[in-house]
């Protein structure tokens, strides 16, 4: 079936003038679009790509595969259909060396030619089963030598009060899948184990800023801001609008439980600091019923129930059904104190990863085997 792009496509295919990043759901022509936009390149009239100047990299062998013969097939036909094919015949001889491969076969290609100091030379490329059973055996000597003191910055104290803080570890076998895991996920970010040095250095700063000022404290004022502030200045409104206006004919029975929670709703509206937030919070919501006014205010009870019912709704979505203690309950001092303790964590983490990341590629330049992590970041070095 021939390939009909959509106008997003065909703008991704067609544009020369810049860099493009393009980002689409599983299934929804990732392949087709960079097989066309190549192909587009190679048979530009006017200024053709050589197919020799190009790196096209998937994640799959059969994408790559998909993508070579695709292209093959576009260049066979622009050999038959011009009358000045030597270009088109010559971009068709290329096409067996060019470098349209998986992104791990990209790296293993490079570092055969130039690995040179980075990996050893007649190096081989581990299973998943070997590569987990080298992760297993470094990590369990790398444990030792941290129980033993032996870690290069971290003492054996450091270390035991590091294992102690870690949730869900009750013995060396969960610490060191714990440690295995965060060292996977790690492996998936641009700066590795490094990351968690950037996160540290990140909630050190933050520890001396006002909790809305950090990057968490932003994210909780612009919700709060979202969720609340509609239901909020319902209330507000209708206090000014419609209560304190008839105050002088009746009492100040109702208008001062109002007066008692204006302070609190014009937080909500608009927050200042989360000390501010934090006590509005803490400020329950008048008795707006009729035991707690005077006879004449009876008429307008009902109405402040609805308000009431939107300002819970609200609240409820807001804090997805928990109670704001969960948000809350810390004084801003005390998330101060919460930073420092996460940042002097994640840097102890960070000392026993690079650590395990050192003995690991240690071992398996030794041996001469690496897992694909490596192959990439020994490419990118």
């Amino acid at each position: 079936m021939a390939f009909s792009p959509t106008p997003a496509q065909k703008a991704a295919i067609d544009t020369r003038d810049r860099s493009l990043i393009l980002s689409a759901a599983a299934g929804s022509g990732k392949t087709a679009v960079l097989t066309q936009r190549v192909i587009a390149a190679l048979t530009d009239p006017v200024s053709p790509l050589s197919i020799s100047r190009l790196l096209a990299a998937t994640f799959t062998e059969s994408a790559a595969s998909e993508m070579r013969s695709r292209i093959g097939s576009a260049l066979a036909k622009a050999v038959q259909e011009s009358g000045d094919s030597d270009a088109a015949a010559r971009e068709l001889r290329l096409l067996p060396a060019a470098d349209i491969s998986t992104i791990d076969a990209f790296c293993h290609k490079i570092l055969r030619r130039y690995g040179g100091e980075h990996i050893p030379e007649g190096f081989r490329v581990t299973d998943a089963a070997e590569a987990d059973n080298y992760l297993a055996e470094q990590m369990e000597d790398t444990i030792a030598a941290g129980y033993a003191g032996e870690l290069p910055t971290l003492s054996g104290e450091d270390f035991s009060r590091l294992t102690d803080r870690l949730v869900g570890v009750s013995d060396e076998k969960d610490l060191a899948e714990t440690l295995l895991n965060l060292y996977r996920k790690l492996s998936t970010y641009e700066r590795g184990v490094a990351t968690l040095d950037d996160f540290a250095d990140r909630y050190t700063t933050d520890a001396d800023l006002p909790v809305f000022e950090t990057a968490w404290g932003k994210m909780l004022k612009d919700l709060m801001r979202e969720r609340m502030h509609r239901a909020a200045e319902g209330f507000i409104d209708y206090f000014e609008t419609v209560i304190f206006p008839m105050e002088p004919s009746f009492d100040s029975s109702l208008p001062d439980l109002c007066r008692s929670w204006l302070p609190a709703l014009k937080e909500f509206v608009s927050p200042t600091t989360y000390t501010a937030c934090r006590a509005a919070f803490d400020c329950p919501m008048p008795g707006f019923y009729k035991k707690n006014c005077s006879k004449p205010w009876g008429p307008y009870i009902g109405e402040l129930g609805e308000l009431r019912k939107a300002f819970n709704e609200a609240h409820s979505v807001l804090f997805e059904g928990e109670k704001e203690t969960v948000l809350f309950t810390y004084t801003e001092e005390e998330w101060h104190l919460l930073y420092r303790d996460l940042a002097e964590v994640l840097h102890a983490l960070s000392a026993v990863l690079s650590e395990f990341d050192r003995r690991y590629f240690a071992e398996s330049f030794r041996r001469r085997a690496f897992d694909f992590n490596q192959l990439e970041r020994a490419t990118y070095d």
